[in-house]
């Protein structure tokens, strides 16, 4: 079976927007499709494997809500964290800012 790729894209888009933390085998439940059709989709639109652009969408989404005024540790638990000190190091890794830093902006 063939499937459309802007559409699939598009559903992945919108879930991951409600919850970037949704894995990929919940995708794959709720879309009727496989991974590799997923990460086709995502590779041809973003140029990102699953991860990196999920890990995009993660940042993407905390930086908000710490703009927002929530604390470090409500946005990681949001996110599907355990421990809040994982998002401060994602955040200080990739964006080279300490998410107390983002909440005070």
């Amino acid at each position: 079976m063939a499937w459309n790729h802007d559409e699939i894209f598009y559903k992945t888009e919108k879930l991951l927007s409600r919850n970037p933390a949704v894995r990929l085998c919940e995708l794959e439940k709720r879309l009727g499709c496989s991974h590799p059709t997923i990460r086709k989709a995502i590779l041809k639109y973003r140029s990102l494997e699953y991860r990196e652009y999920q890990k995009q969408r993660l940042l993407d989404r905390a930086v908000v809500l710490l703009r927002q005024g929530h604390s470090v540790k409500e946005v990681a638990l949001a996110l599907g964290y355990k421990w809040p000190h994982n998002l401060t190091r994602l955040l200080q890794k990739a964006i080279g800012c300490s998410a107390s830093k983002i909440n005070m902006d």
